[in-house]
């Protein structure tokens, strides 16, 4: 099966409120010289003209989409596993996540497609761990991708009964998780646990997570203007920023 473009692969990128960080991630996503079906799913709200603008000078090639408004859930979970469901429902072989505030490196899809070669007990091969888990078996969402087959068993559940209650939804349907979230990357942990596979990554990792704690929040991180403004201003910022520091609950 192949996606509407003809690709047996296709790049889901949800986005919502920071366009320069896509802007940044897209111009990744161009310099693997891929051919690659790549969509950028927009939540309720966002600015189109902004991702516009982004889409048109990183990557022309991409097409968006625009959700409408739609149920409440939190940290962008409803878009994210919207995203991930769209990329499935193209009938692709191979369905990327890559999230606005994710760099991709140069050899991000070759090395995919060797893990891929050899994942049957993996519910997905993963760009990058997260360092907060001991354990590397855990599902981590940036960077990652799914074998149709096994993102199916996420799909199923994609449905409003989740997003109107996250926790009681996976709590009731697989049991408590600790070391997990109940937002989308624990969703697909949750999955994983009951099927009995884990996630495969890299010994080095394969894209970078540029999203950090306080961005925007507190006034050192503040990053004003156009957009166009905004995107000199995050590739300034970013090399200030302790690597230690830029990961936070608020974003994984």
């Amino acid at each position: 099966m192949i996606s509407n473009n003809g690709s047996s692969e296709v790049v889901v990128m949800p986005t919502y409120a920071r366009p320069e960080m896509l802007a940044l991630a897209l111009e990744a996503l161009d310099r693997t010289q891929a051919d690659v079906d790549v969509r950028i799913f927009a939540d309720h709200g966002a600015n189109l003209d902004e991702i516009d603008y982004v889409r048109d000078t990183y990557y022309p090639h991409a097409v968006i989409f625009h959700a409408a408004q739609h149920i409440y859930a939190p940290s962008g979970m409803w878009n994210i596993l919207h995203a991930l469901k769209a990329g499935y429902d193209t009938g692709a072989l191979h369905i990327y996540i890559v999230e606005e505030d994710v760099l991709v490196h140069p050899d991000f899809f070759k090395w995919h497609h060797e893990a891929q070669a050899d994942a049957g007990d993996f519910i997905a091969t993963c760009g990058r761990i997260q360092p907060r888990y001991p354990d590397y078996r855990l599902y981590q969402n940036p960077g990652s991708c799914f074998r149709r087959d096994k993102l199916a068993l996420v799909v199923k559940h994609i449905k409003d009964e989740l997003f109107a209650d996250p926790r009681g939804y996976q709590d009731r349907t697989f049991g408590p998780m600790d070391e997990s979230s109940h937002l989308d990357d624990g969703l697909v942990r949750r999955v994983a646990r009951q099927h009995g596979l884990g996630a495969k990554y890299p010994e080095t990792p394969k894209c970078r997570h540029i999203g950090f704690a306080g961005y925007n929040r507190i006034h050192i991180f503040q990053n004003r203007g156009n957009i166009q403004e905004r995107i000199e201003g995050l590739r300034k910022m970013l090399p200030t920023i302790d690597p230690s520091g830029r990961y936070s609950r608020d974003f994984e």
